[in-house]
């Protein structure tokens, strides 16, 4: 254990180790639709924490230039490397749909080289190349060195967003995600979440049935709006909420408090209750135990008449 004041023989990449750095969460982008114009509405906290503390002043948005954006979620250090690394490689390439995952992936597998030699430089005086023609000569010795940098991690998670042309030449909207666990880089359909609050907010959006196509902007604003307001419950995902819309133009626009009062009051009608009243129960309601259960057959699908026409042909 480091106890304080640090005595001098304990390095500071030590404390660094011990407190983790600053980590953030919560971020979510939707594709949605207004007036059968796509759009891209994202919602986020502005809370990081370190072992030491938390507060409300980490932006987690950051435009990319040219009509591109990107959340963060993580480590607030290596997110904004790994953004940077995105975004200059982004701002070499003319982006499509069959492209952007690619470039995406060139942007952190830059960011994960960068952790690389940052950590053969800082552990072993060496850059990376130096070190991997050192490994064929020394390989007993070199092996434990190479384990650690193979499970080297991004340490941040990004959600990059912005439009791409369609076949006819029309804007659709593009969501990708890096992933911090996995440095995984995949294409969002509908929408993406990163960050430890994550794992909350996505339920509710999958129990909306959330589908950009289907999904109209002020409804859009109200689900996410929800789904963070809900992964609050998470001591790392603070009350601080930001909503902004991107459009294909690159022009953004920011929910104002009326929007935030409205959403609000929508949660209030909406949104689960955290206690519930007037639970009027009866006895007939149950009945003896049978060694061959009740078993309730499933509802019949939810979904929409259109889609089960769709199911039907």
């Amino acid at each position: 254990m480091i106890r304080y004041p640090v005595e001098p023989d304990v390095a500071e990449w030590d404390i660094e180790e011990l407190v983790g750095g600053t980590r953030m969460t919560l971020c979510i982008a939707a594709a949605c639709v207004e007036k059968k114009e796509p759009r891209i509405v994202t919602c986020i906290d502005w809370k990081a924490t370190t072992t030491f503390g938390s507060s409300e002043t980490f932006d987690k948005f950051q435009k990319l230039g040219k009509g591109w954006i990107a959340l963060m979620a993580g480590k607030a250090s290596r997110a904004r490397e790994l953004t940077s690394a995105i975004s200059r490689v982004l701002k070499t390439q003319e982006i499509t749909a069959s492209n952007l995952r690619d470039v995406v992936t060139i942007g952190a597998a830059t960011h994960g080289r960068n952790l690389k030699e940052e950590y053969c430089l800082m552990r072993l005086g060496m850059n990376y190349d130096k070190f991997l023609e050192w490994t064929k000569e020394n390989q007993t010795i070199a092996e434990p060195y190479m384990d650690q940098i193979t499970s080297l991690k991004l340490g941040a998670s990004v959600l990059v967003a912005g439009f791409v042309n369609d076949e006819e030449g029309k804007p659709h909207p593009a969501i990708c995600k890096v992933s911090q666990q996995s440095s995984e880089v995949t294409i969002e359909t509908h929408f993406g979440a990163i960050g430890e609050g994550a794992s909350i907010a996505i339920p509710p959006l999958l129990r909306r049935e959330y589908d950009w196509e289907e999904t109209q902007l002020g409804k859009a604003i109200y689900y996410l709006y929800e789904a963070k307001t809900l992964a609050e419950i998470m001591d790392s995902v603070g009350p601080a909420t930001s909503v902004d819309v991107l459009y294909p133009d690159g022009e953004l626009k920011s929910l104002m408090d009326a929007g935030y009062d409205y959403c609000g009051d929508l949660l209030k009608q909406f949104g689960p209750k955290p206690r519930v009243t007037g639970v009027a129960w009866k006895d007939e309601y149950l009945g003896p135990f049978e060694d061959k259960p009740t078993v309730k057959q499933p509802s019949p699908s939810r979904l929409s008449d259109s889609r089960k026409s769709e199911r039907v042909q």
